[in-house]
């Protein structure tokens, strides 16, 4: 294409045009951790418990806490609906838990909302969170699970590494029968796939 300019000059052009689109598409999401030991895997029915680790097979978990048949099946509150109830978890003997280890849990919706909430992680405390006598518990930072769907929450061992007879779990979530723990893992340093940023541990009574 030719062009002239106010003093008569003319420009060629070209009839090519480039343009530059960037991509809008959202980042897959992140897939979960996979390939660790099963601690405990939570049925739905007590009678479906499932275990991974040799000499660890005991349950812990509150008396208001008890398994369902709420998507893939697991533990959660059953009567009342108070925060400190929804603690769950496995025992065993006594075992060195490494500090480039994970606990892994997974969790279940059973709600037509996401739902947001603060999940904690003892290995010295069997029984509810605040109660006494206390024991350590680490923060497993937020977690989001989506409306009917699943998610999963993981606490590196780091500086809390040592000898343990008990893995329990605190959701401290108020809630009844809508947020189900499915199963707690352990996973042996960085797992192939894991994109799960790694949550500061504190401590915490």
């Amino acid at each position: 294409m030719t062009a002239y300019d106010l003093s008569g000059n003319e420009s060629v052009f070209s009839n090519e045009v480039s343009k530059s689109v960037s991509s809008s598409t959202p980042p897959p999401s992140t897939p979960p951790i996979s390939g660790g030991v099963l601690l405990v895997d939570f049925g739905k029915t007590s009678s479906g418990d499932t275990f991974g680790l040799a000499g660890w097979n005991t349950v812990i978990r509150d008396i208001y806490t008890e398994n369902r048949d709420l998507g893939p099946g697991g533990v959660t509150i059953v009567v009342g609906d108070n925060q400190t109830y929804t603690f769950h978890g496995v025992k065993g003997a006594a075992r060195t838990f490494a500090s480039s280890e994970k606990i892994v849990v997974s969790w279940y919706n059973n709600s037509p909302s996401p739902i947001t909430f603060n999940p904690a992680v003892s290995f010295t405390d069997s029984n509810r969170r605040y109660s006494d006598p206390a024991g350590v518990w680490f923060e497993m930072g937020a977690i989001t699970v989506p409306a009917l769907g699943s998610a999963q929450s993981v606490f590196d061992v780091g500086n809390a590494a040592g000898s343990y007879t008990l893995v329990n779990v605190n959701a401290n979530h108020q809630n009844n029968q809508v947020l189900v723990c499915d199963k707690i893992e352990l996973v042996s340093g960085q797992a192939s796939g894991s994109l799960l940023p790694a949550p500061t541990n504190v401590r915490i009574k």
